[in-house]
């Protein structure tokens, strides 16, 4: 059996949720055309908004990296995010051939938190938003989807409202 792997990164946000049911219709598609599909539903908690911890180095000095610890409270709104996702994609696009699997990045920023995922697990294909900031507001902001666009190994399908 071969089987094909889609990563969809979701922020929860109504891009994210556009990009939904384009990431539903692929695994469908290719659960049907190769004898079934992964969906791998996924959010980055990003360390800007992680508790942020100064660790120890050589002595007493706080002079280490610092490691970022996700409140429980974030991890809990990262759950529910993937949940939720993950329950509207299986409701619009029912199939016994596609099995969805959430995954919580952590420790990274949004696109290398996902690119690293994808160094890790193989996958044929990722689906994800495009907040729209436009071209000055992507200058200036960066772009989660742009920095995932050039440094995936695999296509990226990005969705606009």
């Amino acid at each position: 059996m071969t089987q094909k792997r889609v990563f969809f990164a979701t922020d929860g946000s109504g891009t994210s949720q556009a990009a939904e049911a384009v990431a539903g219709e692929m695994a469908s598609c290719l659960a049907t055309c190769f004898d079934g599909c992964e969906l791998v539903v996924g959010t980055v908690i990003p360390p800007d908004r992680a508790l942020r911890l100064n660790v120890p180095y050589r002595g007493t000095v706080p002079r280490g990296p610092l490691i970022h610890m996700p409140t429980e409270e974030m991890e809990q709104e990262a759950k529910e995010v993937v949940a939720e996702a993950s329950g509207r994609i299986k409701a619009a696009f029912p199939n016994e051939k596609v099995t969805i699997r959430a995954v919580i990045l952590r420790d990274a920023s949004p696109a290398m938190g996902i690119l690293e995922f994808l160094a890790k697990e193989e996958c044929g294909y990722i689906v994800m938003g495009n907040r729209g900031h436009g071209r000055v507001g992507s200058l200036m902001l960066g772009s989660v989807s742009t920095e995932v666009l050039h440094g995936a190994s695999c296509p990226v399908v990005i969705v606009r409202e």
